[in-house]
């Protein structure tokens, strides 16, 4: 990534019998990659911050839908996404939508990429039901799932908010899917995290040959291309961001939202940084 020079000017205007005495003080910072923690051996290609009031719209579409798949029991709105505080805000909420009992938020990044490291800092909700993702996916309307592989970088049930899980779809056809997915705790320090009570960054690193899955840093889940049988190595489309709340769905097995879920709920998202090598 191109180093860029910020340039900023103050001015101070003194008054003082007839006399203007003007003091120009001009302060130069170099800003460079490493100002955000670029991992060694990687460049920043993509990113958002989300320091502004609204979401941007050149980086991102917000989702308005009201059939999403696995029996979920959402619907997008394009309401229940917000920026504030530094931070986009996914929120998850019991008010209907279409033909849905809860309406909640999503986002896909309208850049893509194929190979790379995705990071995404979040701050995760807590209540039964819901099903919060960061994923990747090649446009489904060009490539038909999973024929271009689905990458879930990060899943997590609101009941179990000490645990996430990373996958991975591939196949000819929904029919013909296979999938590899495992759990992750994370306990420094012997004890464990409940990844609803701050953020954490969820990240992976994609290639031709292995996908590897990390919280904070802790590589814990490594997905070759020999446990695809070179299905991972045939993946030739870029790939998507994806950002949502789900309520209920297969993903959550029995855990369904009912009376004792608490609403609403959010998902908090510091950051999402793609890098190249």
């Amino acid at each position: 990534m191109s180093n860029l020079l910020y340039y900023s000017s103050f001015y101070l205007r003194y008054r003082n019998v007839g006399r203007i005495i003007v003091l120009v003080f001009c302060i130069c910072a170099l800003v460079d990659s490493s100002a955000i923690g670029v991992p060694p051996g990687w460049e920043l290609v993509w990113s958002d911050e989300f320091e502004g009031t609204s979401v941007d719209t050149s980086k991102w579409d917000i989702i308005d839908w009201t059939t999403p798949h696995n029996n979920e029991r959402q619907a997008y709105h394009p309401d229940q996404v917000t920026v504030s505080q530094g931070n986009l805000v996914l929120t998850a909420t019991d008010v209907p939508y279409g033909k849905k009992a809860y309406r909640s938020g999503k986002v896909e990044s309208k850049w893509t990429n194929q190979y790379g490291r995705w990071e995404v800092r979040a701050k995760l909700p807590r209540t039964k039901g819901t099903w919060p993702a960061i994923w990747l996916l090649p446009d489904p309307h060009q490539t038909p799932w999973p024929s271009q592989g689905e990458i879930d970088i990060m899943e997590q049930r609101g009941d179990k908010p000490m645990i996430i899980t990373s996958a991975y779809h591939w196949g000819p056809s929904p029919r013909e899917r296979k999938f590899l997915t495992k759990k992750h705790e994370l306990s420094p320090a012997d004890r464990l995290v409940d990844f609803a009570d701050g953020f954490h960054t969820y990240a992976v690193e994609w290639d031709d040959q292995e996908l590897r899955f990390f919280v904070d840093d802790v590589h814990h889940y490594s997905i070759s291309n020999e446990d695809t049988n070179g299905f991972l190595k045939s993946q030739s489309a870029p790939a998507e961001v994806l950002l949502n709340v789900a309520v209920g769905g297969d993903y959550v097995g029995k855990a369904q939202p009912d009376e004792t879920s608490v609403w609403p709920q959010q998902m908090l998202v510091d950051f999402v940084r793609v890098y190249v090598q």
